[in-house]
């Protein structure tokens, strides 16, 4: 397979420029961010930018927290743009995100961003540069190998030549050892060096805003636990079996996201219901804490909103809303 040497990688900056006065509601899952953007985004009469990888899912509704109400969903974008099997990407986001952007600047909307998809958001501030396409053939002759040798062997070769990324992928996640592969392959650059390429805090002192939802740890596991509970009493598991049912692969990219994994090892009798829930409880604890981390060391100025448990939705956004530039209303100073 051939490999290209000596590329060298520089993060795209001139997609900041188009995002500088945007608000960006971010935070761990769970925090509260959708409540809070709603709010925020029917006092200006404003549109909300989804930066969720898991939302864009279509058909991934009860596991990933996507607005219910029609009159929620209508005021969001970025929900629901590619099918459950197609895999994720942080360029293909980005672009979609900026065409989102145009659309709603060429109709005189305001908009504010919200989600909690790290990786994205960097794409979206052009800390990251957009990764080529992969050749189709390529990605088919890496997923031959892998129905022959399987997933030790492909693991082993990802250790050989990305032992940052293969360390982070467990040996039996095909998409993720795939992907990685395919990036060596095609640009002969690690997936690691491509994500390093925005390493270092970004400063936000010139925009664009970013608030910062933060709760109590305790607070937000217990809001953790009632939401993946409620998840699953949503029906979790009857729209897992609804997909299988339609001849959706148990391997498909959205099956690998938070709740789903766990739930269909219990629909394929890999595990019993209370080890699922444990799981989908535990693992989505540590993803938040992932996202803390993340949001914590990656940008200068990010403004940090510190939520109490009594808090409503509301009182959180008017506190946001106070520090928006001119154009929300109550604060004439530039960003």
């Amino acid at each position: 397979m051939k490999t290209l040497t000596g590329a060298s990688i520089v993060p795209d900056r001139s997609a900041v420029p188009s995002v500088r006065r945007i608000p960006f509601i971010v935070g761990p899952t769970g925090v509260g961010k959708t409540d809070v953007a709603l709010t925020i985004a029917r006092s200006g009469e404003a549109l909300i930018l989804s930066i969720d990888a898991r939302q864009a899912y279509r058909r991934l509704d009860r596991a990933t927290g996507k607005p219910a109400e029609i009159s929620e969903r209508e005021i969001h974008r970025l929900l629901d743009i590619w099918n459950p099997d197609t895999p994720s990407s942080a360029a293909r986001f980005s672009k979609a995100f900026h065409d989102e952007l145009r659309k709603a600047r060429n109709q005189r909307r305001r908009f504010l961003a919200a989600g909690g998809s790290g990786l994205y958001i960097d794409a979206i501030l052009g800390r990251i540069d957009p990764m080529p396409e992969i050749d189709p053939s390529l990605r088919e002759a890496l997923r031959r190998e892998w129905d022959k040798s399987g997933g030790e062997a492909l693991h082993q070769r990802l250790r050989e030549v990305d032992p940052e990324t293969a360390g982070r992928i467990a040996p039996r996640d095909a998409q993720r050892i795939l992907r990685a592969l395919e990036v060596w392959h095609q640009t002969g650059i690690p997936l690691s060096g491509w994500h390093r390429s925005g390493h270092g805090s970004y400063d936000l002192r010139q925009g664009p805003l970013i608030f910062f939802l933060a709760r109590d740890p305790n607070d937000l596991r217990e809001r953790i636990t009632d939401r993946c509970r409620a998840m699953v009493e949503a029906g979790l598991v009857g729209e897992i079996r609804e997909l299988l049912d339609e001849g959706l692969s148990p391997n498909a990219p959205g099956f690998k996201t938070l709740g789903y994994q766990e739930w269909l090892r219990y629909v394929q009798g890999e595990c019993d219901e209370k080890s699922a829930m444990d799981q989908m409880i535990l693992k989505t604890w540590q993803y938040a804490r992932r996202q803390m981390t993340w949001f914590r060391n990656r940008y200068i100025g990010i403004k940090r909103i510190e939520i109490p448990p009594d808090e409503p939705a509301g009182d959180t956004a008017a506190r946001i809303v106070r520090q928006l530039p001119g154009e929300w209303g109550t604060s004439e100073s530039e960003p």
